[in-house]
């Protein structure tokens, strides 16, 4: 990932606050591991810990939870959860020569899969580390399932931008994160299999993210996509943007509106693999 789209303490900050739609499944990929008392575990992209916070009530206190993640503002702010079972650091999920052969019982990459550039490499370094009967767990948006935010953000782009909101044709954008474009389920599935992985669980689960307002939505986007407004939207003004999304909620998005909020289906492969013995 490229230094400049690292944010910053702030955005990290939001990013924490704001990442209860990735927290929320993450937990349901933690539960699909088992993970279990005594177990070490490796949070691949493990963002300001959040997750970790929570996986490690499950491990004990024989058990130890490591996260790495590229984004310095986002280690600093995981570095304050303080607890002695907890380890963070500045890591590549393509590199992870820290860490020695089958360290670990359990890994997983919870919503960071879209922003890895070499994801055969990740998938075999994160096998390396393994165990034998070690589990990798990976949750990740899948192209061939758009989440309704990331098509939502995209019409929105296209409007502010003078490009209509046709995308019978247009693909490239509609589920674009960070520097990739999303997998399949099926390449996904790939990939693990190349690596050295037994496919255990491929499955793609519905969940709903309610946003109070489109205000909301901005700094949500902005928090989770290391400060762009959406995908494409540096040409856009903020406040093109966000007119042709509320036209949008308005409109062909209605539906969507309620009085509990915008409500937004999102759509997540969780998938668990197992090293061999």
């Amino acid at each position: 990932m490229p230094e400049k789209t690292l944010g910053s303490v702030e955005l990290a900050s939001a990013y924490d606050e704001l990442s209860d739609p990735q927290f929320t499944h993450g937990k349901e990929l933690i539960a699909l591991l088992d993970v279990a008392r005594g177990d070490w575990v490796l949070d691949i992209g493990c963002g300001t810990g959040r997750l970790a916070a929570f996986a490690v009530e499950r491990v004990g206190a024989e058990g130890r939870i490591v996260g790495v993640d590229p984004a310095p503002p986002r280690i600093q702010l995981a570095l304050q959860r303080g607890d002695r079972r907890l380890e963070f650091r500045i890591g590549q999920a393509q590199d992870l020569s820290p860490f020695g052969d089958a360290t670990f019982d359990v890994a997983y990459m919870n919503s960071v899969l879209n922003w890895i550039d070499d994801r055969p490499k990740a998938f075999g370094e994160a096998y390396r580390v393994l165990k034998p009967r070690g589990r990798l767990g990976v949750a990740t948006t899948v192209r061939d399932r758009p989440n309704q935010l990331r098509l939502l953000a995209h019409r929105a782009e296209r409007i502010a931008t003078g490009r209509g909101t046709d995308t019978a044709t247009d693909n490239s954008l509609s589920e674009q994160c960070g520097s990739k474009y999303a997998a399949t389920a099926a390449e996904i599935r790939d990939m693990l299999e190349v690596a050295g992985f037994v496919v255990q669980t491929l499955e793609v689960r519905n969940f709903t993210s309610v946003f109070r307002d489109v205000g909301q939505i901005f700094d949500f986007l902005r928090a989770t996509m290391f400060g762009q407004l959406a995908p494409g939207a540096s040409d856009a003004s903020y406040a093109g943007l966000r007119q042709a999304m509320k036209t949008l909620l308005a409109g062909e998005y209605a539906h969507c509106v309620s009085d509990e909020g915008i409500r937004l289906e999102r759509y997540v492969l969780l998938a668990v693999a197992e090293k061999p013995h």
